[in-house]
Parts: structure tokens; sequence; C-alpha cells
């Protein structure tokens, strides 16, 4: 009663198997069978199912610094200009998850990147878009975040951002790096 459905999407067909075995092996045959599992390009997501989410997690592809310290191969491919370009697809795709949400359905949007390009400055971006839009939407994006009076909700190695928070390995026990940004679509 009142169970929902897991619909889960990733375009790389090695993580989506991965993805299909976790599933497999530790959700009960029950959710498991509630759960979806695509490989779609997400960017597109909202023009295809629109107002169709209550919540969406977008853990957005990215730099991901912690694999540039500890594989040689990962600091060979990165510049600038792929932070650049990561910050850009994270963009679309939040505009996209923002038109598949339901009207009062929240948007996590996240990444493991210390970068600001390609974590507060993609929020700001699509807060901005969706601004000159909302007459025409009909609805807008907020920020959720708690309120700075609440600070005992967050744990002392969370650091507020502009646009959402984050966890730095120096700061937290070597947990990280972790961007958070929480969002909801409201009415105008």
């Amino acid at each position: 009663a009142g169970a929902g459905e897991l619909v889960t999407n990733e375009l790389s067909g090695t993580r989506r198997d991965r993805l299909q075995r976790v599933i497999r092996d530790h959700l009960t045959e029950a959710a498991a069978a509630r759960t979806r599992v695509y490989g779609h390009d997400a960017t597109r997501w909202g023009v295809h199912e629109p107002d169709a989410y209550d919540a969406i997690l977008l853990d957005a592809p990215c730099s991901s610094e912690r694999h540039l310290i500890q594989d040689h191969k990962h600091l060979e491919d990165w510049s600038p200009r792929r932070s650049e370009r990561l910050a850009q697809q994270a963009y679309v795709l939040l505009l996209s998850a923002a038109q598949a949400l339901r009207m009062g359905g929240r948007v996590v949007y996240c990444t493991c990147a210390i970068s600001m390009g390609e974590n507060d400055m993609v929020v700001e971006r699509v807060l901005e878009r969706l601004e000159k839009k909302q007459e025409q939407n009909g609805w807008k994006l907020r920020l959720a975040l708690p309120s700075p009076e609440r600070s005992d909700l967050r744990p002392e190695w969370m650091e507020t951002c502009s646009n959402g928070c984050r966890v730095l390995p120096d700061m937290a026990d070597g947990r990280g790096p972790l961007y958070l940004s929480r969002l909801i679509k409201v009415p105008l």
C-alpha cells in the first residue's frame, strides 16, 4: 500500500549492468519488481515525460577530483575544457529534471566535484534560465535548503555554499568531495 516506483537511468551500459546487479542482489523481490532501469539520454527526459516524477536524484557526471588523485589515467584525461563540458551537460540535465518534476516535486542535484563551475554555478544558471521562462511555464524552481537557523540539521563537516552544500575530504574524515543542492518545483 502506497508503494511507489523507482525509475533509474544510466547511459553507460557497463554501469547500467552493475546497477541491475545491485538491484537484484540487494532489493527484495517486491521492491525490485517496482524498479525500472533505463539507458536513455536524460538531457531529453523532461521532454518525453514532463510533470511525471515526485522526486529526482540527479547524480550528474562530473570531474570527480577524488579519481584524479587516486588514478593517474583520470589525471591525464582532466582539463579545464573537460570541466566546462561537464558543467554544460549538468546544466542541460538539471533543466530536463526540472521539466520532468510534478508540481511540488523535488530534485536533488549532486556531484562528486569540487569545481564551482560544476556545482553552484550550474544551479545558478538553471535558476536564472527558468526565472526568464517562468511566465511561459507557469512554474518556477526554487532552492529548498535548510534555514541557517537550523544548522543543527547539518553535520559540522558539511559546508554551506550559495546554492547547496558540500563535503570536502579534509573536513570530513576522508568523505567526499560531494556537492548537494535541493530544489523544489512550485507554481507561480
